[in-house]
């Protein structure tokens, strides 16, 4: 293409720039923007080498040349208009080479001017960012996985999302399918808008095999196959004429693995030319695979823990996990109506003439009968432990008591059990929403209270929680304000709890935790100051006197020549978050003299929810600077699965409230879904609150080989602990 002429200016200045061109290794154009139709007047050596143009053929190219087809038109009238008014700036723009091969640039617009600061061209320095561009979509996609399942999205969604991604990476007109292959052994289309539904439909419930063109092969094979020309690959013999009837000449196919040897699927990718996928193709589509396999196996990981997590295997009633969800979730804390625990008399006689199938029955009809009340919209009615039911209502203050009346009328009713008419004696504690303390567990405690009151009643009782429990808790809340002083005297004293290999009782490490002895108020429970300290904004100065303690105890063994085995510390979110927590605990332990590796820092899974990009940072800033960090309490929280693979954490802590519960049968599934995950993981599983060996017998048979509780050691004061 002849250009129209240009002045002397402008023709020294190409000639300076063609000089200039020929050293500098960057690779740019440039563009005179005085023209319509914005043309390229040059470009240097190692452009054409990037794009495959040679310099003619480039030179008179409108700057529209400068992106496919594919960009957004907004975006690249951004581009023109930055050139023709002279304005400096970057883009990013799918530039498509000679070869038809669309590549990502970043171009960066440079304006060079002449005498009296008048526009001569515009330098555009374009560099290509493709694998860059592909990193980011892969991470993205991975997110898109985990948050779309989270949030209840269908996998259809899911698996065309990464079939939409993949095509915006090459030539106009390329095609995805994602097929997965049923228990026969047939093809089923998981995804693949962008084909013609008459193929798809082909395709679908044929068998899974090497006939059925690049995609059963690659399926049968268990590798890639490439079919660069369809119309002379054997493979795609019976479709050939009906793919190459809709403009597809050619397909690359990868096999989607389960598990390192089982394949369920193949990922086909159609293109309207004819070619081979470049190194840097094949790399970036073999990263594909993997991620449908995440969002399937997540998807299928994550629906079985949600059922054996929230549901009762005895009774296939709701269990406590979801009856705390769905008080979190209703926003209970603001709202009016109460909790009432419940229970049942004759459940131990039951138990101890019928066996705990009996017991199961008593409690599923009961819980039936109480799903069945309505007495409001929000109604919630689970298992909350073996013989106690969990209610809650959002009835008024005024319509309470006739609710009640209801919930003892209907429970009292005879039914069958074990060919025996039973007419059940009914417990019931209850503490209305408005009374004692705003919050959700201090609620559940003076439920059971209450409970354990009605327990000492004869016959049927309904009891409320009432002023004497009420002192109680103004007594918590006087500790809460003796806390502060308590902490500037430094009585807050670190107890350390071994940590045990579970097949020899070894001590492997220990976890710090805090204890306070008060003058007035003797030993106080770590539940009441932890919580006071969270509520009273003290955790911080806690956890430091904490750490403090933890690294002069460790000092101290050093010092004396003695063996050293790390430490854990519990971080609480507040303290986790604050803007200098990894720098203050890389200066502690640097002026302590000790490795950061015998550190590890205990967080609960819910960190992730409060800010999870700066999670993942701090996270990494740690890991990066030697310290180790654990999930503790893991289980109780079933989103966390969304988020785990992705935190630079060594070892999970398994959550006391499922070993305690060992013998039931979902908890045990649970556990070992638990322990399996973390394997998968490459975590350490951890289990806490061990009392019973048959605890840690199953433990050990589960693949868990590290725990802690009672069973081996209460928490020591520094002086036992300091002997073993």
């Amino acid at each position: 293409m002849q250009l129209q002429a240009i002045s002397n200016e402008q023709q020294a200045t190409i000639e300076w720039l063609r000089r200039l061109g020929e050293s500098f290794h960057t690779s740019f154009s440039v563009v005179d923007p005085h023209r319509e139709e914005l043309p390229v007047v040059y470009a240097n050596d190692a452009y054409c080498a990037m794009t495959g143009y040679a310099l003619e053929e480039i030179v008179g190219l409108p700057a529209r040349f400068l992106g496919t087809e594919n960009i957004d038109q907004a975006d690249a009238a951004d581009l023109c208009r930055a050139i023709r008014q002279g304005e400096a700036g970057t883009f990013e723009r799918m530039i498509c080479y000679k070869n038809r091969r669309p590549c990502w640039n970043e171009l960066t617009l440079q304006p060079v001017f002449g005498e009296s600061d008048v526009i001569l061209f515009t330098i555009v320095a374009a560099k290509d960012i493709t694998r860059r561009k592909q990193a980011e979509a892969l991470v993205g996609l991975q997110r898109a996985m985990y948050t779309g399942i989270e949030s209840g999205a269908p996998l259809a969604d899911l698996l065309q999302k990464i079939c939409d991604t993949v095509e915006s990476f090459f030539e106009q007109g390329t095609a995805c399918s994602i097929l997965t292959v049923d228990r026969d052994g047939r093809f089923q289309v998981g995804a693949g808008n962008s084909l013609p539904d008459e193929l798809l439909q082909a395709v679908k419930g044929q068998r899974a095999d090497g006939e059925i063109g690049s995609c059963g092969a690659a399926y049968s094979r268990k590798t890639i196959v490439i079919s660069e020309d369809i119309s002379t690959d054997p493979l795609w013999k019976s479709l050939k004429d009906m793919v190459m009837g809709y403009g597809f000449n050619s397909c690359w196919s990868l096999p989607i693995f389960k598990s390192e040897q089982l394949v369920f699927g193949s990922f086909g990718i159609y293109f309207s030319s004819r070619h081979a996928p470049s190194p840097e193709e094949l790399e970036f589509i073999s990263q594909i695979s993997p991620l449908i396999t995440l969002a399937v196996n997540y998807r299928e990981q994550q629906m079985e823990v949600l059922r054996l997590s929230y549901k009762d295997p005895g009774t296939d009633l709701p269990n406590r996990h979801f009856f705390l969800d769905q008080l979190q979730e209703r926003g209970v804390v603001n709202s009016t109506g109460f909790i009432a625990f419940i229970s049942i008399l004759e459940y131990p006689d039951i138990i101890d003439q019928y066996g705990h199938r009996a017991g199961d029955t008593l409690i599923r009809k009961l819980g039936r009968r109480l799903g069945a009340l309505h007495l409001s919209a929000a109604d919630c009615t689970a298992r909350f432990s073996g013989a106690t039911l969990s209610f809650y209502s959002d009835v008024e203050a005024a319509g309470m008591d006739g609710a009640l009346k209801k919930i003892s009328e209907v429970l009292t009713e005879p039914l069958e059990v074990a060919d025996m008419r039973l007419f059940p004696t009914v417990k019931v504690g209850v503490v209305p929403l408005a009374a004692a303390v705003q919050n959700i567990e201090e609620w559940l405690r003076s439920a059971d209270s209450a409970l354990s009151e009605a327990k000492k009643q004869p016959g049927e009782a309904v009891v409320f929680f009432d002023a004497e429990w009420n002192e109680h808790l103004l007594q918590e809340q006087k500790l809460a304000q003796e806390l502060t002083p308590a902490l500037l005297r430094e009585e807050v004293r670190m107890y350390l709890q071994p940590k045990v290999n579970l097949s020899t009782g070894e001590v492997i490490g220990f976890e710090a935790l805090a204890r306070w002895y008060s003058a007035e108020y003797g030993h106080v429970s770590p539940d009441v100051f932890i919580s006071a300290a969270e509520r009273t904004g003290k955790i911080r100065l806690l956890e430091q006197q904490m750490l403090n303690q933890v690294l002069e105890w460790l000092r101290s063994r050093q010092d004396r020549g003695l063996c050293l085995r790390q430490v854990a510390v519990n971080i609480s979110a507040d303290h986790f978050f604050h803007c200098t927590f990894s720098e203050d605990m890389k200066r502690l332990v640097t002026l302590a003299g000790i490795r950061p590796e015998l550190i590890r820092f205990e967080l609960t899974e819910s960190i992730g929810f409060t800010d999870f990009d700066a999670a993942i940072r701090v996270f990494c800033q740690l890991k990066q600077d030697g310290f180790a960090c654990s999930i503790d309490d893991f289980g109780t929280g079933y989103s966390s699965l969304s988020y785990l693979q992705m935190l630079p954490v060594s070892e999970i802590k398994i959550d006391r409230s499922f070993i305690l519960n060992l013998e039931e049968e979902g908890t045990q599934a649970i556990v070992r879904a638990i322990i399996q995950l973390a394997g998968n993981l490459k975590m350490t599983p951890v289990a806490e609150g061990i009392e019973l060996d048959a605890q840690r017998e199953f433990l050990l048979d589960a693949g868990c080989a590290v725990g802690q509780g009672y069973y081996f050691y209460r928490p020591l004061p520094v002086e036992e602990a300091d002997e073993l």
